[in-house]
Parts: structure tokens; sequence; C-alpha cells
């Protein structure tokens, strides 16, 4: 796996062989180190055109809310216009933390609701990789 990003707050890696980015996020996120692990994302996909994407948010412990907003209101827009919107499929593992979890599904639900990007919910990154590869 090539690694894009590797920070102590997280993590974007390409899996080039099955055209998939895998994105982790550890402990308490700064709104900058969030938006700097979103913006990895998005520019390795537009990069390469990858439509396939995994989100580990398992170890994720606190990121604002003014962080997850941005992610709505302002990458989420970027990101539509950059990538073909029909042909997005995101694998999400969501955090153990009960706020971070209520945050990630926040934002997994705006992102359903303004586009047609595919979003399921996964209990291990094992099962959401089966999904994406057999996509």
């Amino acid at each position: 796996m090539e690694v894009i990003l590797n920070e102590s707050y997280g993590s974007v890696r390409l899996d080039a062989h099955n055209r998939i980015v895998y994105v982790y996020f550890v402990g308490r996120i700064s709104t900058d180190e969030y938006k700097n692990i979103w913006n990895a994302l998005l520019s390795i996909a537009t990069e390469k055109n990858l439509r396939k994407a995994f989100i580990d948010q398992s170890k994720i412990e606190k990121a604002s809310i003014e962080a997850r907003a941005w992610v709505v209101a302002k990458w989420f827009p970027k990101a539509k216009k950059n990538l073909p919107a029909d042909n997005i499929n995101i694998g999400v593992l969501s955090s153990t933390s009960f706020f971070a979890k209520i945050g990630g599904e926040y934002i997994a639900t705006a992102v359903k609701n303004m586009s047609k990007f595919n979003i399921k919910f996964f209990p291990t990154e094992a099962e959401g990789t089966k999904w994406l590869n057999g996509l």
C-alpha cells in the first residue's frame, strides 16, 4: 500500500491494485488536522480518478463540530464537483466513541442526502474491503 499521508492524527493510503483509498483518523484531531486528512483523500482520489474509499473512524476520539460542518459545507461540494458523483462508493468503520460516532453518521447522512454517493457502514475493515472489491 502506498502511503499518501502519515501523521500521528491519521493517515491516507492507496491500494493501487484494487483502486481503493483508505483513510484512518486517530485520537483527538484538531480542525486543521481533520481538514488535512480530508484534503489528502480528495487530492489522491481526483489525481488517480478513484471511486472507492474506506474511512476508518474507529480510533477517532474527537473532532470539532466546526471541522465536521466544514466537510459537509466546503469539502463535499468540492468533491462532488471533481469526482463522478454517481459512481462513488464509501465504506465506513464507525468510531467506538459515542459522540465521534454520531458526528461520523451526521456527515454520512448529509453526504448521502446531497448526492448519489453510496455509503455503507461496516463492523470491520475486512468486511468493508470485501464489499468495495466486489463492486
